[in-house]
């Protein structure tokens, strides 16, 4: 599983993948639609427009790559289901009356354990000097509640086991791939080698028959024309010198009209440049072989150039005569295999019968080439297909950059600086990460006026132009129509709203999951919440923006003298939390705690119990809360500040 875990390409390359896959799917299915009711008997239209088609669907992953670099979103799609409780830093199990955490590994590889069967805490500023003590590892922190969180972790459960999923397509789609390229690659060498092996052409008989069939197409040069004993019949290799090779027994048995039907029809595929057609389709075959629409089309195409080249035959020749040539050289060659990278005028051997019957159809068109007006009328039009699809961006996990809607409870906005860390190559201290200087409205305020219609967020750096605005439910205000976020300059963010009186609102800046807050050199914002009431709020209401406050500790903070009998921590806050928890630290300096026991609350939300074991004369570290774990927090979801916690139990 966790092979399949690294294989999976990330969820950015996920939706471009799924991106791709939607334009690919409405281009052929449109195309398909189109020549089944309109060119089933014209062979140029419907190849004129399956390769267009093709085409577009080989430019829709370049195009789609394109704008995600580029950072193009013509169409703004905010996913609400793709951040459920996803920033919620959960333990790796959280089960009825446990509490389950196993360690992580830290960026040396290694791992920590406190020896509680828990793990220790991951610290970071303020917290940065107990940091250096011990290795940091997986936090310790519960959800804001238990429902939400069993509901997180069921999301988080599924998330991985759709990212196994993901990396087991992943796998499979390069396994094949690689096959269908290996083949393709057999197919250049039996092709190469028949060329090496394939002997010039001189009969004079097959000279003549060529000049008038050059005569006949308009060509004004002649292809290179071979005959080989390995050939499985009249074919056309070679993209960028084709060559039309014909069996040795085929050039002494065949009679001038076989001849000139069969070199009329391997020459129009050289005029026609088919040679490349064939790679285009194959490059197609290779990276959409799951793609059953997209062999719809592959054969289609195959089977309308073989009847286009048909057309070249049938204007000068009489289609029984055609047909009896095509009959008599497939009973003739119906034993040989075909070469995979090779197109001949038996290419295509097991709709003989069907092709026979179009060639003898009257209401078939013998039209050889589509107009270019046309061609561009059905590449342009693909490519409106292609192009808005392309530009549009969701909210993944990995690369959101649009407003992000959280769970209708704020769990936790927490999030670590770690992966500003790592992208960085190493620690962003306290000075290079961005920081807030103005928010309006004011963070806290209760008198708003409803009637404003953005939210603004100032920095106090030149910021990069993504975003990450998160919350959810009622309580996230909801987007003016028509309107979008916007930089007003390098430093400051509009979040266009409409708000309503009496209300609460709570708007979340940047998350676990998203961080796109970030400075011109990278480095994401501490995530955080801009929370007010609006003008008519009841003083309940009023309430939900008051900070949580810590009203008693046992032991005190800075205790010396502290029972190492005491079996608990107590805290008590100001306000009813919402359920979860974050006690950070880490190491021999973090208590034990028993094994089988897990934090509780009081009935009344407002008094957190952590069970411990502690030993004599001791000096304990702890902290509630900190920057990248913040859930601790109060009902309305406003993180308590990060709390240093000290104390030392008294000698025996």
């Amino acid at each position: 599983m966790n092979l399949l875990l690294q294989l999976y390409p990330g969820d950015r390359v996920a939706w471009i993948v799924t991106s791709v896959l939607i334009q690919s799917t409405l281009i052929s299915a449109a195309a398909l639609l189109f020549v089944q009711c309109f060119a089933r008997h014209r062979p140029a239209l419907r190849h004129g427009v399956l390769v267009c088609a093709l085409l577009s669907c080989l430019v829709s992953p370049v195009l789609t790559v394109t704008f995600d670099l580029c950072g193009v979103r013509l169409v703004e799609l905010p996913a609400a289901e793709l951040q459920v409780d996803s920033d919620a830093v959960l333990p790796a199990a959280v089960a009825e009356g446990e509490l389950a955490v196993n360690a992580d590994t830290d960026t040396n590889g290694s791992t920590n354990t406190n020896g509680s069967g828990l793990a220790g805490m991951v610290l970071e500023d303020p917290f940065n000097e107990f940091a250096a003590e011990q290795p940091a590892s997986s936090p310790v922190s519960s959800p804001t509640n238990n429902s939400s969180a069993r509901r997180a972790t069921g999301l988080l459960a599924d998330s991985e086991s759709l990212r196994v999923a993901g990396g087991a397509v992943a796998a499979i789609w390069l396994t094949v791939g690689l096959v269908l390229l290996g083949r393709l690659l057999h197919g250049w060498r039996v092709v190469s080698r028949l060329r090496r092996d394939a002997r010039p052409l001189t009969d004079k008989r097959v000279a003549a028959v060529l000049r008038s069939v050059l005569r006949n197409l308009g060509m004004n040069r002649a292809p290179v024309l071979a005959c080989s004993a390995g050939a499985p019949g009249p074919i056309t290799v070679g993209t960028v010198q084709p060559v039309v090779l014909l069996p040795d027994m085929l050039v002494d048995s065949a009679s001038d009209c076989e001849l000139r039907h069969l070199l009329l029809h391997e020459c129009a595929h050289v005029m026609r440049c088919d040679c490349l057609t064939g790679l285009v389709q194959r490059f197609a075959q290779i990276l959409y072989w799951p793609h059953p629409l997209l062999h719809a089309v592959n054969r289609q195409v195959a089977t309308a150039r073989e009847e286009v080249c048909d057309n070249y035959v049938l204007l000068s020749s009489e289609r029984t005569e055609y047909g009896r040539t095509l009959f008599e050289l497939s009973e003739l060659y119906q034993s040989r295999r075909a070469v995979p990278a090779a197109i001949g005028l038996l290419s295509r051997r097991g709709n003989l019968e069907q092709r026979i019957h179009g060639i003898l159809d009257p209401r078939r068109t013998l039209m050889t080439r589509m107009r270019y007006s046309l061609s561009i009328v059905f590449m342009c039009s693909f490519l409106c297909v292609v192009v808005p699809i392309a530009g549009t961006r969701v909210l993944p996990t990995e690369a959101a950059e649009d407003v992000g809607q959280e769970p209708a409870k704020p769990q936790s906005d927490k999030s670590t600086v770690d992966d500003s860390r790592l992208k960085s190559g190493g620690a962003v201290s306290s000075a290079d990460l961005p920081r807030i200087v103005s928010t309006s409205p004011k963070v806290g305020a209760t008198d708003i006026d409803p009637a404003i219609t953005e939210i603004t967020i100032t920095f106090d750096r030149d910021m990069s132009a993504g975003f990450s605005w998160t919350g959810g439910g009622e309580d996230f205000p909801p987007s003016r129509a028509g309107q979008k976020v916007q930089w007003r300059d390098k430093r400051t963010c509009a979040l266009p709203v409409e708000l309503k009186a009496a209300r609460y609102y709570r708007v979340g800046i940047n998350s676990t999951s998203f961080q796109n807050f970030k400075s011109s050199s990278g480095v994401s914002v501490q995530p955080s919440a801009i929370y007010f009431a609006t003008t008519g709020a009841s003083e309940e209401v009023k309430n939900r923006t008051k900070k949580p406050q810590i009203v008693a500790l046992i032991p005190p903070n800075g205790a010396t003298d502290v029972d190492s009998g005491l079996k608990e921590i107590r805290v008590t806050f100001s306000v009813p939390m919402g359920g979860g928890f974050s006690w950070t630290g880490g190491g021999a300096r973090f208590p034990k705690i028993p094994s089988g026991r897990r934090p509780q609350w009081s009935e009344d939300g407002k008094t957190c119990v952590l069970p411990v074991d502690l030993k004599p004369d001791w000096e304990y570290r702890l902290g509630l809360n900190s920057p990248s774990h913040k859930n601790f927090q109060s009902a309305a979801g406003i993180p308590l500040e990060p709390i240093r916690y000290t104390f030392k139990t008294r000698e025996k």
